[in-house]
């Protein structure tokens, strides 16, 4: 839900708070506390950003693909998360 607002509010604050979470894992974990899985909280970072949807943001969700290890890449193959990077970077 905070990242759905933040989403909505938009600006450098919120983007630079969503893209610090979606960075690190360490702060995925604390935020996600155990309700709520870390992909489904990094599918409403990415989304959260395409909404902001400034070049700043896109840029962001590109960076978080691309330092995928190829691991990850293989496993978030078919995953929301990237089912979701795919489509928010489709519309930008």
């Amino acid at each position: 839900r905070v990242a759905n607002a933040l989403g909505k509010l938009g600006g450098h604050e919120a983007r630079a708070f969503l893209t610090s979470i979606l960075e690190s894992e360490d702060r995925l974990v604390e935020l996600s506390g155990g309700l709520v899985s870390k992909d489904d909280l990094r599918v409403a970072i990415i989304k959260a950003l395409g909404n902001i949807g400034d070049q700043a943001s896109i840029d962001s969700i590109r960076k978080f693909k691309d330092h995928l290890s190829t691991a990850q890449k293989i496993f978030f193959k078919q995953s929301s998360v990237q089912k979701t990077i795919a489509d928010v970077l489709s519309r930008h």
